[in-house]
């Protein structure tokens, strides 16, 4: 919490209270997206205006290390999922045809098709294509 330290200070001296700092402090951490903080934000209980909310969570983000931080954890761990499947197998497909065993196709096919999974995977993170869905309403 001491990277939003500056951040509290300065928005509690324009007048915004600090329930509402903390709030949002705790889903930038969580890692809900803007749209619904903005939204909880600027609800009539709050009292704060589309700009004083978007202007918060904008210096939020900028301490917490970007809006998107949180978003590729799922597609990370998909593409190494993938990748160390492919390795086992084409480890196991060296193994047998070192020694002249005979080796199942099916192996053969599960190592590509966990390579091409996994690399495909690790390209949409890369680029964005994969966002995790978080709809907290």
């Amino acid at each position: 919490m001491k990277k939003f330290n500056n951040v509290i200070e300065r928005y509690t001296e324009y007048g915004i209270s600090e329930v509402n700092i903390e709030y949002a402090i705790q889903e930038v951490l969580d890692g809900t997206k803007r749209e619904y903080i903005v939204q909880s934000l600027t609800a009539d209980y709050r009292g704060m205006t589309f700009g004083q909310a978007t202007a918060l969570l904008n210096d939020l983000y900028l301490a917490g290390g970007g809006e998107f931080k949180r978003q590729n954890r799922k597609g990370y761990f998909w593409a190494f999922f993938f990748l160390l499947v492919s390795f086992i197998c084409s480890y196991f497909t060296y193994h047998v045809w070192t020694e002249s065993g005979i080796i199942s196709l099916k192996i053969i096919a599960g190592a590509v098709l966990c390579f091409i999974a996994g690399i495909g995977s690790l390209i949409a993170v890369l680029f964005g294509f994969y966002r995790e869905e978080h709809e907290p309403f």
